[in-house]
């Protein structure tokens, strides 16, 4: 069951008894509501740990590790913290000079020597960076239901294998090449730019971003925004939107080849000029997730 936003105050937290919480990396995120700093929202996402209950957390700030272990040591809990993650380099991954990229294409392989002392290597479909960090959730977490009688650890590495997650880094169109990544704060965005290092290496992109009000979107527009050769803003169908307009005002400031389109169809055929123009080699759409969905169907019809 996934908390919808924060967790000590989610609907989901009526449970009172589980068998394992699971916190992914904490960034700055929902801030109206969770807080301003990693301290506060870290504290507001401990509030799912249960009393003796196990404990899975990404590997992360040590700020954030700090305040969860010490809602652990309240609950009389047992926190097991992610280690790293060996990602190994396969040159079919980098899409440098190649001019048709699919899905297919591309594996993130990785290596992780668990809790249990026995390390696990599987070839993951989805790409990104951060991928290798969720896998390593995951085994942890599966680890936690194997003690618990679940007959489960057999199957780690072809769940893995078979796994796939719409939005993170989806190849939607090869021609042009369209991707679509649900980075919607500043610690996802970090992630995209460097996974956009990694996968399009020496690609034009044109980014087509929408916003949430409620995000720390002038860090992200701070963060990613010299990585476009054009930016196309929309305002996403959601009532905690951001207006575009006021997107484009805070991109200007470190990019100026920037401007708003009053719906996703204008913001699509906007982007598939720049790439027929030879402006750019590909194009990517993020910032929030309430919005891929729609824009994926448009490119589907198209």
């Amino acid at each position: 069951v996934e908390c919808g936003m924060g967790g000590e105050t989610d609907a989901t937290n009526v449970f009172d008894q589980v068998l394992c919480s699971v916190i992914t990396s904490i960034s700055l995120d929902h801030m109206k509501f969770l807080g301003n700093t990693i301290n506060e929202i870290a504290t507001v996402k401990a509030g799912i740990i249960k009393n003796n209950c196990p404990v899975v957390v990404s590997s992360q700030s040590a700020e954030a590790v700090g305040v969860i272990r010490k809602m652990v040591q309240q609950k009389n809990a047992h926190m097991i913290v992610t280690g790293n993650v060996d990602i190994i380099e396969n040159e079919d991954t980098v899409a440098e000079n190649v001019d048709i990229i699919r899905t297919e294409d591309f594996l993130t392989r990785i290596r992780y020597e668990a809790s249990n002392h026995k390390t696990y290597g599987a070839d993951l479909k989805m790409i990104g960076t951060y991928q290798g960090g969720n896998a390593a959730t995951a085994i942890e977490a599966s680890l936690v239901l194997e003690t618990q009688g679940f007959n489960v650890e057999k199957q780690i590495v072809a769940g893995l294998e078979n796994a796939f997650w719409p939005g993170r880094l989806e190849v939607i169109c090869d021609n042009p090449l369209i991707v679509i990544d649900g980075a919607h704060n500043p610690g996802a965005v970090s992630e995209l730019k460097k996974s956009i290092d990694l996968y399009f290496t020496n690609k034009k992109i044109t980014f087509i971003m929408g916003v949430l009000a409620d995000k720390d979107f002038s860090r992200e527009a701070e963060m990613i925004a010299d990585r476009g050769e054009r930016i196309i803003t929309i305002t996403p169908d959601n009532a905690r939107a951001l207006d575009g307009r006021k997107l484009v005002e805070t991109i200007c400031k470190y990019n100026k080849n920037v401007q708003f389109a009053d719906s996703l169809k204008a913001a699509v055929k906007l982007a598939e000029e720049t790439v027929k123009n030879n402006q750019s080699d590909m194009i990517l759409a993020f910032g929030s997730l309430s919005f891929l969905g729609d824009l994926k169907s448009i490119v589907n019809n198209k």
